[in-house]
């Protein structure tokens, strides 16, 4: 693949999987933004013949293009997530269901740095046994993240 000598598909499927929660925090309250964004933007009252300050615009035009600025970064937020999430999924989907539970727990959710121990108890493995099948379900999800 052109791409291999460039980028460390592997490094960058950890850091994919480690984003999981954001991409998904921002698919399930994007669109609630959005929303109470666009609410304050109809309700901006216009000052018509309101006279400029020097040197600038007035409270009202500085509210709508910070409106529409805030609510542009929701949107490009959101629309990758949901692209990210879209092309994921596919590969994802792809994993048996322990491969998923290992990458789960090892880089997911290991917030308390117990993925290993985690994944020892169920699979009932000794902790090198652990990361060698992490490892290898980890290099199976890259090669279906970038088609190698």
């Amino acid at each position: 693949m052109y791409l291999e000598g460039y980028i460390d598909t592997v490094r960058t499927t950890i850091a994919i999987l480690k984003d999981w929660k954001e991409r998904q925090w921002k698919l399930e309250h994007a669109p609630e933004l959005i929303e109470s964004i666009d609410t304050q933007l109809t309700n901006i009252t216009s000052h018509v013949g309101a006279t400029p300050v020097s040197g600038g615009g007035n409270r009202v035009d500085e509210g709508l293009v910070n409106g529409i600025s805030r609510k542009d970064i929701a949107m490009v937020g959101y629309n990758q997530a949901e692209g990210a999430e879209r092309e994921f999924s596919v590969a994802w989907e792809s994993l048996t269901e322990d491969e998923r539970f290992i990458l789960t727990n090892r880089f997911v959710d290991n917030d308390d740095r117990q993925g290993i121990q985690r994944i020892m108890n169920r699979m009932r493995v000794e902790k090198s046994q652990a990361y060698e099948l992490s490892e290898q379900a980890l290099r199976k999800l890259s090669r279906r993240l970038f088609w190698r």
